[in-house]
């Protein structure tokens, strides 16, 4: 259910993936799995989603590591694997399993999870990994015109200087953007702009 309301929340601008921590059996599709799922198929269509070929998965380690984010649905008692219980990107919901339950109350479930999907908003666009590379890209043209601007060449800045600096900036922050496992979202954002900030700063200092 929350992989098709945070796809309907947010479409195609962020990537979105289920899965379950201890599956009771073989990976099949939602709708292989009725009568049990009924109840679920049903209040998914009442708002427009057809989940029944959404495929029930087992959750990995490396899925764990490929995300920005993880978020646990799962009651407070219900245990997690050792590999994300303890990961920073670990964000846990305690919301009750509709399996067995009625309509109403697997109604109930629905709603609460959207309106937690709905608390993702904050800060989503900076999770997306387009637009983060896309603002990298231009802040480290930012830098490097900055850089330049405290030289004082009556002929100004070679243009062509400017974009391979720009280009070292940006892969550089690139690197550090995509090997930093330990910070998520907005933060590892912040963090690859600070190091172009610093770059600069630095290539000032020995420059002039």
């Amino acid at each position: 259910m929350a992989e098709a309301l945070f796809r309907q929340r947010f479409g195609d601008a962020h990537e979105a993936s289920s899965a379950g921590t201890k599956l009771s059996g073989p990976e099949q599709s939602i709708g292989e799995l009725l009568p049990a799922t009924k109840e679920v198929l049903d209040v998914m269509g009442e708002v427009g989603l057809d989940i029944s070929g959404a495929l029930r998965k087992q959750l990995t380690e490396q899925m764990v590591m490929d995300a920005d984010r993880v978020v646990a649905i799962i009651e407070d008692k219900e245990p997690l694997p050792e590999y994300l219980s303890g990961s920073a990107k670990l964000v846990r919901w305690n919301v009750p399993d509709p399996k067995g339950r009625d309509l109403a109350f697997t109604r109930g479930v629905r709603n609460v999870i959207r309106e937690r999907v709905d608390t993702l908003s904050p800060h989503m666009y900076f999770k997306s990994k387009k637009i983060s590379l896309l603002v990298l890209g231009i802040t480290a043209l930012i830098c490097s015109r900055a850089l330049f601007f405290f030289f004082d060449d009556p002929e100004g800045p070679n243009l062509l200087i400017v974009t391979v600096m720009a280009l070292i900036l940006y892969f550089v922050s690139l690197t550090v953007y995509r090997f930093n496992l330990s910070l998520t979202g907005l933060k590892k954002l912040l963090l690859a702009i600070c190091i172009q900030v610093l770059l600069a700063g630095g290539l000032y200092v020995c420059l002039s």
